[in-house]
């Protein structure tokens, strides 16, 4: 019967429970498709059947059992979807795809009820292996741009990633490429040197079998190389103040490398002790970093980025910042309190009060509302009266920016 066009009335939607089938041949299928396609590429498969009653169209290895499918979809919403396209009812012959797998060799399409388990129908298919090149430096310096050329019949989903050497991971998820029609790609070597290799690696799409989601079509071996630095700052200050820090980064065209001060031996990055540095003509050399208020050993150390990896340190000795307070110790319920201050006095430090009981490592959560931000131009400050609506006691305190460390203290008691 050929397709006629589709009234304003729309089929009625029926499935049939596929038990009521008593003679497969009574209802009898046809399968159509290519004898051979390329990896990933689609298949367009024809196909007859009654798939009212629940049959699956799928893609399969030869002698997998007849409910393991590579990939599959249902017949009766694969119809559903070609008659809505073709403005088309009741057609005999209808159209569809499904993706070839990634992987090169011989493979069945198959009609299947999907109750029974009963094949209909089946058409061999040979998946052939298709060309892919790729084309890169041969090297290039850590936490660097590369460009990659490649060519090959672009998927769905390809892309191109960046592994260690002989690795038994198919692709690195934090550096990788999608790759775009007749777009060269771009890689970001990563903070390591060492020998890797980059790969093409064809997405296969949905399916649940791990050895068809994902197949490397081409790989290239590829050197990362290392790169050296240097710094020089001061070997003593006071936490919490400014330092000034000479540099030379690398020579590999960096943009993003930054300075950091890190316990010394450390090789976290801290991102609450930072300078940003500037490559070229405007370089900011020397550069200015805060440093932390902790007291003890730190490094002064250059961080090549991305990858976050120190590769030169010099070492530096904080000291703890010294601070006084002085207030009243008592007040009243709503009147505000005079402090006076002095000693190491940093931008963004504050004074605050607080239940006399209140965590010192909950600082972070106290905010200069509570109190004033202290200024090293000033030896004085006032805490309004709205700050403390309750009597009770208190606590006056000095507390820094970085770090939100409690630098000097004075108890207060407000009474009615």
């Amino acid at each position: 019967m050929s397709a006629q066009k589709a009234s304003s009335a729309q089929p009625e939607s029926r499935i049939v429970n596929e038990n009521a089938l008593k003679d497969y041949s009574d209802h009898p299928v046809i399968l159509k498709a290519p004898a051979t396609v390329g990896e990933g590429q689609p298949i367009d498969i024809q196909w007859s059947g009654p798939d009212d009653f629940g049959a699956t169209i799928s893609v399969n290895r030869i002698d997998a059992p007849a409910d393991v499918h590579l990939f599959h979809y249902s017949a009766l919403k694969a119809r559903r979807n070609f008659e809505r396209a073709n403005d088309a009812v009741q057609a005999d012959v209808a159209t569809m795809q499904l993706p070839a797998p990634p992987v090169a060799g011989d493979y069945e399409i198959r009609y299947t009820m999907k109750v029974s388990n009963a094949i209909l129908a089946r058409r061999p298919i040979r998946v052939s292996d298709s060309v892919y090149t790729l084309n890169a430096p041969d090297q290039a310096p850590v936490s660097t741009a590369i460009k990659i050329d490649w060519s090959g019949t672009l998927t769905a989903g390809d892309f191109v990633t960046m592994v260690p050497g002989e690795s038994d991971r198919i692709f690195d998820n934090t550096r990788y490429a999608a790759l775009q029609p007749g777009r060269p790609a771009q890689l970001t070597t990563p903070e390591t040197p060492g020998e890797y290799e980059i790969r093409y690696v064809m997405n296969g799409g949905k399916t649940k079998h791990d050895d068809m989601r994902f197949a490397i079509q081409q790989s290239i071996p590829f050197v990362v190389t290392d790169v050296v630095a240097r710094v020089d700052g001061p070997p003593r200050a006071v936490g919490g103040s400014t330092i000034e820090v000479s540099w030379q980064g690398p020579n590999n065209g960096w943009q993003d490398d930054v300075l950091t001060i890190v316990p010394h031996g450390a090789n976290e990055f801290n991102r609450y002790s930072i300078a940003k540095l500037v490559n070229g003509e405007e370089a900011n050399n020397p550069a200015s970093i805060r440093v932390p208020v902790i007291n003890g050993n730190y490094d002064i150390a250059y961080v090549i980025v991305p990858g976050e990896r120190i590769i030169a340190r010099t070492p530096l000795s904080v000291k703890r910042p010294r601070v006084k307070v002085a207030a009243p110790k008592r007040v009243r319920v709503g009147q505000a309190l005079n402090v006076q201050y002095s000693g190491d006095i940093f931008e963004g430090d504050r004074v605050v009060v607080v239940p006399k009981d209140y965590p010192d490592d909950k600082m972070w959560g106290v905010s200069a509302k509570q109190g004033f931000v202290a200024d090293a131009a000033q030896t004085s400050g006032l805490v309004a009266g709205n700050v403390i609506a309750e009597p009770g006691k208190y606590e006056l305190r000095y507390v820094s920016s970085l770090q939100h460390q409690v630098l000097a203290r004075r108890s207060v008691t407000v009474t009615n």
